[in-house]
């Protein structure tokens, strides 16, 4: 077994519904697994149901409640349930930071008492990720995060300290990071947890505990935007989050459904709201909805939407881009200097900022498109239907949105549905001026005599007699008989004798047409030859969506390696009934468990796995052994265990 697959997240996710019979599928999976590999899984961070680490708590082994205690996505109270089971064993692996910076027992505050306190109560599993906890930003909870990680602390006195303060669970932990082991980090979650409320000056210092915290579980997406302030940090943080895929924000759909519901509420589609918002964003000290509420309730007298400075520029565009096409379609004429970034150049272009283009038929929305670098070729031909000079040049050195045969195409000035253009003065003084810009077979089958002098040279040795052929029919047709001979004249060497040869038979006769039938003939025998390996499908998998190509590819392997960002993309559905082999699905699903989605995960597992599998002890047993090797997915290999040890109850 190359690595410890995350069996145990089955187990949890079927704790609850199993109830008496999980402590035995427990121990056969504790028994079945290589000796201390439940014990490396424990501490893997994923989160786990409270039924789960009940049993833990009730049935495991020292060992195993050591482990469980290094998981930094435990709640409070299942913190408090290891404590109280295991003692300070797992105080010490939870809390002690004896492998980093160790806090002496003489750094407890003179005078510092542990104050009484109830138990922390349960978490309810179906509001864990969208329950906000009590943070408390002063003193008492500093003086407590020193006491928790002192060695003088006794395991009662932790369950104590979180009774006062649960967001130590989080803050004070003992951390490592990632699911292979990894070194052991401090990733400092104290400026976030213990300040939310506080005003912060900028994002860039917010960001790394704010990821952190989402993936444990310790804030939710809504309590940044509820909590964090001022409104241009908080949008700025929430924003880079985004961006980077952090938890609970893994897609532009997720801030949408975060923050077009609170924008719709409020501004709308109001352009003197928005406006109103634009000039307030930078000056508001409060956080996001109070600006918010104030934008509406004060609206600007003049509609123009306008950016004050630089640093608001980016924020107010980001909101902007939540709103749905038709709120964006009554905005869009009061934009103002906002309006041609509203498309970003560096991630792919939103189906909704698209249509509004197209419908609005905005130029500077339009052009945005055009040099976009994501550009893919059924939009950049859309483009071209428009018949437009301006947006073709911006498609023509467009390389990276647009293929070659495309600008292929605009260089020689080929209309779709429509005769050629003339050769466009524009293009050729920009291909003069800088003509690494463009490939030199472009300018070479342009028709226009300078670009084809200029392209020639760098790809002669790559042309076939037919493409030869073509240059020169292009030549011809474009820009006349006498730019051919100019062509020829001036760069012999980048055309064949045989050609030469046909080229002077048809300037004789004035005439185009045995240049074509020549190379007619040629294009037949070349299609009649085999025909080159076809691009693997992997060439375009990056162009797929996570549902199209966790359909197309096992994971793990070339453009589906189950990455971080990959899964948390992927509908965890998918990861479950349909991705392949099981062990990385397995694997996968771990990553979207970190986050908001675990309660999805686990009741997609209960369902689709573990209920079949049953409550029969070695039917998990063979599940654990069969789970390296299976090429099939998790419902499969659970339905072949289920069915290798299905037994007939005897009838009475």
């Amino acid at each position: 077994m190359s690595w410890d697959p995350f069996v145990h997240v089955l187990v949890a996710a079927a704790a609850e519904r199993m109830g008496d019979d999980a402590a035995p599928v427990l121990r056969r999976v504790v028994d079945a697994l290589p000796p201390g590999s439940m014990a490396s899984l424990a501490g893997k961070p994923v989160a786990l149901p409270d039924a789960f680490v009940a049993l833990a708590a009730e049935q495991g082994g020292q060992e195993l409640l050591v482990a469980l205690a290094g998981n930094p996505c435990l709640t409070p109270h299942q913190l408090t349930l290891l404590l109280e089971a295991g003692g300070d064993a797992v105080r010490v692996k939870a809390f002690d930071p004896a492998r980093g910076r160790d806090v002496p027992a003489d750094a407890i505050p003179v005078g510092f008492a542990l104050a009484s306190a109830t138990a922390v109560p349960p978490v309810d599993q179906d509001q864990r990720w969208s329950s906000p906890l009590g943070f408390a930003a002063d003193s008492a909870v500093e003086d407590a995060w020193a006491a928790i990680r002192s060695r003088a602390c006794r395991a009662d006195e932790a369950v104590k300290l979180l009774g006062q303060h649960p967001v130590l669970a989080y803050t004070a932990r003992v951390r490592t990071d990632g699911h292979d082991g990894g070194t052991r980090q401090s990733l400092d979650l104290r400026p976030l947890l213990h300040h939310l409320d506080d005003p912060h000056q900028a994002s860039s210092g917010l960001a790394e505990p704010a990821s952190g915290a989402l993936a444990v579980g310790a804030v939710t997406p809504r309590e940044l935007v509820d909590r964090i302030r001022p409104a241009l940090v908080a949008t700025q943080l929430v924003a880079r989050l985004t961006r980077e895929h952090a938890p609970g924000l893994p897609a532009e759909a997720d801030a949408d459904a975060l923050l077009r519901p609170l924008l719709a509420a409020t501004v709308g589609a109001d352009p003197r709201r928005w406006a109103a918002l634009a000039t307030r964003l930078p000056r508001e000290t409060g956080p996001l909805p109070a600006l918010l509420a104030a934008a509406a309730a004060e609206p600007a007298d003049d509609p123009a939407i306008v950016a004050p400075n630089a640093r608001s520029r980016p924020a107010l565009l980001f909101l902007l881009r939540r709103m749905d096409a038709a709120s964006l379609g009554v905005l869009l004429p009061h934009l103002e200097d906002v309006r041609a970034d509203l498309i970003p150049g560096d991630v792919p272009i939103r189906s909704a900022l698209l249509e509004l283009a197209h419908a609005s038929g905005n130029r500077a929305l339009l052009r945005a498109v055009a040099r976009h670098q994501h550009l893919r070729d059924a939009e950049a031909h859309r483009l071209r239907a428009y018949d437009d000079l301006e947006l073709d040049r911006i498609l023509a050195f467009n390389r990276a949105g647009t293929t070659a045969s495309l600008r292929r195409e605009v260089f020689a000035g080929v209309v779709p549905g429509g005769p050629r253009r003339e050769p466009d003065p524009v293009l050729r003084q920009k291909a003069i001026d800088d003509p690494q810009a463009v490939e030199s077979s472009t300018l070479a089958y342009s028709g226009d005599p300078v670009l084809v002098c200029l392209g020639l040279p760098g790809c002669h040795h790559r042309l076939r007699r037919v493409d030869q052929l073509d240059v020169v029919l292009a030549l011809w047709e474009r820009s006349g008989m006498d730019a051919v001979d100019q062509v020829l004249t001036s760069v012999p060497q980048a055309i064949s004798p045989a050609v030469r040869k046909l080229v002077a038979r048809a300037t004789a006769a004035g005439d185009a047409e045995p240049l074509r039938t020549e190379r007619d003939k040629l294009a037949q025998r070349a299609k009649a030859k085999p025909a080159p390996r076809a691009a693997s499908d992997e060439d375009d998998a990056w162009r797929m969506t996570p549902a199209e190509r966790i359909r197309a590819f096992p994971l793990g392997l070339g453009p589906v390696r189950a990455t971080a960002s990959w899964t948390r993309a992927a509908d965890p559905a998918d990861l479950v009934r349909v991705a392949r082999p099981a062990e990385e699905a397995l694997r996968a699903l771990a990553w979207r468990g970190s986050d908001g989605a675990s309660d999805e995960v686990h009741t997609l597992l209960d369902t689709e796995v573990a209920t079949p599998l049953g409550t029969d002890p070695e039917a998990w047993a063979v599940l654990v052994a069969l789970l390296p090797e299976f090429e099939g997915t998790l419902p499969e290999l659970a339905a072949l265990c289920a069915a290798a040890t299905y037994r007939e109850t005897p009838t009475p």
